[in-house]
């Protein structure tokens, strides 16, 4: 279950805020059915990260500055969100709150900073302020974007120091009775309207199924106009066919009077029928192969497949 907290002014300063937060998780923690519960400054999934300027040391003893991703998170918050362990430890409550003095790393962070070498005790400057060192290397999470020309594969997690200005998403482990416990979440932060904002209380499944909607409307919109070109294709086709049969009824007159049986005829004029088909199909699919290539780099992967979809028949009633 996901919760995003806004502070409001009578919520107080970044030390009350704290002490708030600290108060809900250990009330939530409370709730029967409730796994573990965790902050974080973002919900994982693609995109909601921001960035930092760092220098890094490379294996050459180099000090170079790098842009790399981050995400703020509270201790415990690999458990909650299961994210396993590689190496190293998780950030404790002595971690938050005294700036950045420990990180941990993402194992495609870890193998692009320091390739070939052990990440755990290597340290990071951050924004030319904090001098951080790496106490623990995560798994990579799903939906990690690949690597550009001016940031680097993986994600690198800081301690969250909460302030007053910020907004926190609350995390909560619970495997039964969501429903239930969602709705005493919501009533709990409810009676605390005063000093904080929490707008609903979702799982994380639904935030997702929010974010990936317009994709879906997108592909079943595609799916409806495929399905259109296909059923213009297929009368387009049929009226072709049947206008080149009449115009061939003195031929087929001439095969029938000279013994040809109304079979062969048939097989005749399906064979014509079927040739456009396959090369009107064949156009259409090297078409969508060639705009597949293209889209594909700026579009989610199921939308060049309705694109081919729509080009392959688009193909075929062209041909027509």
């Amino acid at each position: 279950l996901i919760a995003r907290l806004n502070f409001l002014p009578a919520g107080g300063d970044s030390a009350r805020v704290r002490t708030l937060v600290d108060e809900l998780i250990a009330r939530i923690n409370a709730i029967p059915g409730v796994v573990s519960t965790s902050a974080a400054e973002f919900i994982p999934v693609r995109g909601t990260r921001r960035t930092v300027m760092a220098e890094v040391r490379d294996a050459a003893r180099q000090t170079k500055k790098r842009e790399l991703d981050v995400t703020a998170v509270a201790p415990r918050y690999f458990r909650v969100v299961g994210i396993p362990l590689l190496r190293g430890r998780d950030f404790e409550p002595r971690d938050v709150g005294v700036g950045y003095q420990t990180v941990i790393v993402t194992k495609a962070m870890a193998d692009a900073l320091w390739p070939g070498e052990d990440a755990m005790g290597k340290r990071i400057v951050i924004n030319d302020k904090s001098s951080a060192e790496v106490v623990g290397v995560a798994t990579d999470p799903l939906g990690q974007g690949p690597a550009t020309e001016h940031s680097y594969p993986g994600l690198l997690y800081l301690p969250m120091n909460l302030r007053a200005e910020a907004e926190v998403i609350l995390h909560v482990r619970a495997p039964s009775r969501q429903a239930a416990i969602a709705g005493q979440l919501a009533q709990m932060l409810h009676r605390e309207s005063t000093r904080i904002v929490a707008p609903d209380v979702i799982t994380l499944d639904e935030y997702y199924n929010r974010v990936v909607l317009p994709q879906r409307i997108m592909a079943r919109a595609s799916g409806v106009l495929a399905a259109l070109q296909l059923l213009l294709a297929v009368a387009g086709l049929s009226g072709l066919v049947a206008y080149v049969t009449t115009l061939r009824r003195r031929e087929i007159g001439i095969r029938t009077a000279l013994g040809a049986s109304g079979r062969s005829v048939i097989v005749l004029v399906m064979r014509q029928g079927v040739r456009l088909t396959l090369i009107g199909g064949a156009i259409g699919l090297l078409l969508s192969l060639a705009v597949s290539q293209v889209i594909a780099a700026t579009m989610p992967v199921t939308v060049p497949v309705m694109v081919g979809g729509l080009v392959l028949a688009a193909g075929i009633f062209a041909f027509v």
